[in-house]
């Protein structure tokens, strides 16, 4: 017994399992197992894009990992010491960790629904993620 959908999924439930706890997935606290939350979690995951699609910062996630992966691929073919290639892989490893970690920060919710306050607009932590988005949304965030 999960939320499936972001449309009746709170804000505070979504914040909490931005922070790792996905057992706030669950419609019963005590009813789940971590196998059940990580599918629980995929499935929320899968609806929220597709009712919005991938948000920048993942794609930016995505190309880096990409471009990242074709150097590694590209050093392994050569198989020799190049330094040159060896720093801009090193570059790239530590543009995508400041990325990862830019990404993982929850705030950036509570901090979207207080600039929303501050308009003027009514938004409580109990609206569901998916009218919280749009607001977002319309206002241009």
């Amino acid at each position: 017994m999960y939320y499936k959908s972001i449309k009746i999924l709170t804000v505070k439930r979504w914040i909490d399992v931005q922070d790792g706890d996905l057992t706030a997935l669950r419609l019963i606290s005590w009813l789940g197992t971590k196998k059940m939350d990580n599918k629980a979690n995929e499935a929320i995951l899968n609806n929220y894009i597709s009712l919005f699609g991938l948000s920048e910062s993942f794609e930016k996630i995505w190309k880096k990992k990409l471009e990242l992966s074709r150097l590694r691929m590209k050093y392994l073919e050569n198989f020799i010491d190049n330094r040159y290639l060896i720093t801009d892989i090193e570059i790239l490893e530590k543009e995508l960790d400041d990325l990862i970690s830019k990404q993982g920060e929850p705030s950036k919710m509570i901090d979207l629904i207080a600039e929303l306050k501050n308009q003027g607009k009514d938004v409580k932590m109990t609206d569901t993620v998916y009218v919280v988005e749009k607001m977002i949304r319309i206002n241009g965030k």
